[in-house]
């Protein structure tokens, strides 16, 4: 019995199978000790970036979509159903409407309905942190953490900004979780396998990005099946599972198989499981409007903030180095490979998919560089031992870089450097969301005892906020959940803000009562038509919204809107509507005075627009934008020397903006100094040569001083606008009134 026991004993001590001889030999080795700051270290770098991702999370709600999450989380706890067909519009109410999301909107209000936006934003950012506790936790290595700490790290600032309290959150967490019990399987834990199949349950039911589940098992399915001893590629994969090939393979190809029919475990059944392909396919098409429209199916390399964008390039470099390294010492790891690369690819096909590339990147390459008994990455056992006398020195700059972010962070700079203008803490911003506006919008007093019906034709940005404000007695005339519109219906809506006509026949279609809009800057055409329109009244504003109201005239038997517009119509002219809010500060107060000295400017009243910018600058000195927006309203007075000191000093710091450029050109021309102006829209055409807008203003002037060469620079715009008219459609009435004017004759 005691040399039975004894030989268990020597057993257990053997190597894991499919080592190399080089690797068995040092595993038989006696461990070196490591110093006692090394390992203390290490541990303090894995809390650091647990902690981060907590404290980057902390932050009031931004998502635009949060809201209307919020209401259909109510609406799935008090009706005990999830909706199948649009409740919220006035345009498709009916229509199917496939909630992918629903757990996650019932989960967010019941947090809400017990604590609050605190209890939201606090579950984001635990759900954060224990997300990358997952992704590094279970595989940190100790004696090798300094590079895979370096590659969390930018892997987490790359990725920052998606990592929210929306939906996908609960995705990264599910991801995280299937590449955490997929590397314990790999490590002998078979019954981690049960918990897969639960996993995707929940994870159809949270958010439409979990066939993500099937092709990551399907892929180390594959790598089990290369494994097979009739292939004759075990040799060439270096995975240290003690599981048998054929064993492994008929383990998860069950799994798969069992997962499959959890996918029509959801409210909608078959149509459910098959959405997130459709939607997909039409998202992804070269020639579909969505993925033209939709800010975060653009290229990160264009889109994404300064900061954000060198970490994002950093985890690609960074990645790239490793997977080079291990294929240099002749270790293939496939399965992680091929899944990293297709995260990289969906990456830099779209925006949005950065954050999953950067959470995959540390998941894998923390587990591979953990198996890696001889060295970390670097090849050559040499190189590798002077390195690792340096680990500590640059573990402690990583840590006090760490603790430097954590305050950046907790005191806003971060958010507000990175242009995000978060505020770190709880609650919902007043920057973020038109709060202020519905506010006023229902203390407007309607028929006795109950809230008036309104139908509001709305932007995106404010369309979720106001379901959760009004609904159900505000119905709106679109809003985020795109796919239930319908692409046509989403090109239509777009138009609108460029065509008046097309917007007063929508309004004789469905008799809109209020136009709400908190994408000031988006459609202030729009907004400046709307203002002198006789349908319409301006009732509200502020540095975040804008209301109308249907003008009593055309709102006939209202007496609600009757009411409303004699008592709450805005005269400008008289001055500002009402004070600031108290609640804001710093930046985020710029911010709002900017924004309202824009709509006051572009309204015809620059006199009111002054002071608002003047204000927002001596709280940003320097701001370039402010600068130019104060030199614009001082241009429009006919204070043409203040103007051109501002104007000026914004086309200094940034001389390729165009819009500075035209400004100073139009100072200069005011100033009598009309050789400069030539000369700097010149410069700036030669830098830009399709430029139109600089094209057009540099013809203008030619005509303001009667020079020859306006015709040969108005021929030059039609040629520019010829090129791709659909690009500069909007230019193309200007050019042809030009050319027809000084054709020669005339």
């Amino acid at each position: 019995m005691a040399k039975k026991k004894a030989k268990t004993k020597n057993l257990s001590k053997q190597p894991p199978a499919g080592l190399s001889a080089a690797e068995s030999n040092l595993l038989k080795q006696p461990p070196t000790r490591r110093p006692q700051r090394d390992k203390i270290l290490s541990w303090l770098c894995l809390s650091g970036i647990i902690i981060l991702a907590f404290l980057l999370n902390l932050h009031t709600l931004t998502d635009t979509d949060i809201f209307w999450h919020l209401t259909t989380g109510q609406i799935i706890w008090t009706t005990h159903q999830v909706p199948q067909k649009d409740i919220y519009s006035f345009t498709v109410a009916g229509k199917e409407w496939i909630d992918s999301q629903w757990l996650f909107q019932l989960i967010i209000y019941v947090l809400y309905r017990f604590s609050g936006y605190s209890g939201m934003i606090l579950f984001g950012a635990l759900l954060s942190a224990i997300t990358w506790a997952l992704v590094l936790g279970p595989g940190y290595n100790g004696k090798k953490y300094f590079f895979i700490i370096l590659l969390a790290l930018v892997s987490l600032l790359a990725g920052a900004d998606r990592m929210k309290l929306r939906p996908e959150l609960l995705t990264f967490f599910f991801l995280a979780l299937e590449i955490f019990l997929l590397d314990k399987y790999q490590q002998g834990k078979k019954y981690v396998l049960s918990l897969l199949p639960l996993l995707l349950l929940l994870w159809v039911n949270s958010e439409g990005l979990w066939p993500i589940y099937f092709f990551v098992l399907a892929v180390f399915l594959c790598e089990d099946i290369l494994r097979l001893p009739r292939l004759g590629l075990s040799r060439y994969l270096k995975r240290s599972s003690p599981e048998p090939a054929r064993s492994a393979v008929w383990r998860l190809g069950i799994c798969f198989l069992s997962s499959l029919p959890l996918a029509l475990v959801n409210p909608h059944g078959y149509r459910g499981a098959v959405f997130p392909l459709q939607l997909l396919r039409e998202i992804s098409s070269a020639e579909g409007f969505f993925g033209k429209m939709i800010g975060e199916f653009q290229s990160p390399f264009l889109f994404l903030d300064g900061f954000s964008r060198s970490m994002y390039i950093a985890v690609i470099v960074l990645s790239s180095l490793c997977w080079l390294m291990l294929l240099l010492r002749r270790k293939v790891y496939p399965a992680a490979f091929l899944v990293w690369a297709v995260f990289l690819y969906l990456s830099i096909s779209a925006l949005r998919n950065v954050a999953l590339f950067a959470l995959v990147t540390p998941a894998l390459l923390s587990k591979v560089l953990a198996g890696n008994l001889a060295e970390e990455v670097l090849p050559r056992k040499r190189v590798f031992a002077r390195a690792a006398r340096l680990r500590p020195l640059g573990a402690a700059g990583i840590l006090i870089f760490m603790i430097g972010l954590g305050a950046e962070i907790a005191s806003n700079r971060f958010f507000i450097r990175n242009k995000t203008f978060y505020r770190f803490g709880v609650g919902a911003l007043e920057t973020e969301y038109p709060i202020r506006a519905a506010q006023f919008l229902k203390s407007i007093p309607g028929a006795p005892g109950q809230r008036e019906n309104l139908k509001i034709f709305t932007d995106l940005d404010a369309a979720g906020y106001i379901i959760w404000a009004g609904y159900p007695e505000w119905k709106v005339y679109t809003d985020p959940r795109l796919e239930v519109y319908g692409e046509e219906f989403a090109k239509h809506f777009v138009s609108l803000f460029q065509d008046w006509a097309a917007f007063e026949a929508e309004d004789l279609k469905y008799n809109f009562d209020a136009v709400f809009l908190s994408g000031l800057l988006k459609g202030m055409g729009f907004i400046e038509t709307m203002y002198s329109s006789p349908n319409w009244t301006l009732v509200y504003f502020d540095g975040q919204s804008i209301i109308f109201l249907k003008h009593p005239t055309a709102a006939a038997g209202r007496s609600f809107l009757e009411n409303a517009v004699r008592t709450y119509r805005l005269d400008l002219s008289r001055g500002l509507p009402g004070p600031l809010s108290q609640n804001l500060g710093g930046p985020w107060l710029a911010g709002e005075r900017k924004n309202r000295g824009i709509i006051l400017g572009v309204l015809g009243y620059p006199q009111l627009a002054l002071p608002e910018f003047t204000e927002a600058l001596k709280i940003i000195p320097g701001d370039n934008d402010l600068e130019y927006s104060l030199g614009w309203a001082l241009f429009k007075l006919g204070r043409y020397e203040e103007a051109r000191s501002h104007v000026g000093k914004a086309a200094e710091a940034d001389p390729d903006f165009i819009p500075y450029r035209i400004l100073l050109a139009w100072d200069d021309v005011k100033l009598g100094q009309t050789e400069l102006a030539i000369q700097g829209l010149r410069e700036a055409l030669e830098k830009n040569p399709m430029e139109i807008s600089v094209c057009i203003n540099l013809a203008k002037i030619y005509e303001t001083i009667k020079s020859p060469g306006a015709l040969d620079q108005w021929r030059y715009c039609l040629e520019i606008y010829q090129s791709n008219p659909q690009a500069f459609s909007a230019s193309a009435g200007e050019i042809f009134q030009a050319l027809q004017r000084l054709q020669p004759g005339k």
